[in-house]
């Protein structure tokens, strides 16, 4: 199964995927967004198959730490999936060039959010992460 990296200010919706993706078998590493560095430290310390994140919180906004991502070669192979209660079609246009795969909005069931992560981790067009130098 993927190793996959779990990024929300809200305790409750950590604990909601971290259970959701056990369930499934991933190994999951659940991160507190304290700081910005502290959640790009600890992506690039653990190299995730996969971030899930929240696109507002209060510690930083979830596409900054895409674009800091995106800057990281150790990195490149990740994907990238946003769980967010917003709702915007410009904000999802922006998620997705910023290499986004999908974006889901909560709440979600399990069984949803598990469909959407097997569906973008089998994807043979996302084989490569958003942030390989090889992508066009």
């Amino acid at each position: 199964m993927a190793r996959i990296a779990v990024v929300d200010d809200s305790k409750l919706a950590r604990v909601f995927a971290v259970a959701a993706l056990q369930k499934h078998g991933h190994e999951v590493l659940e991160i507190e967004p304290d700081s910005l560095d502290a959640a790009l430290k600890a992506l690039i310390a653990w190299k995730p198959d996969l971030l899930i994140l929240d696109h507002a919180m209060p510690g930083f906004q979830g596409p900054s730490l895409v674009r800091a991502c995106v800057e990281r070669p150790e990195l490149s192979d990740m994907k990238v999936m946003m769980l967010t209660a917003f709702h915007d079609e410009a904000m999802a246009a922006r998620m997705r060039k910023l290499g986004v795969g999908t974006i889901l909005h909560k709440p979600i069931r399990h069984e949803d959010l598990a469909r959407s992560i097997n569906g973008m981790l089998q994807d043979p067009a996302s084989r490569e992460g958003p942030f390989s130098p090889d992508r066009p």
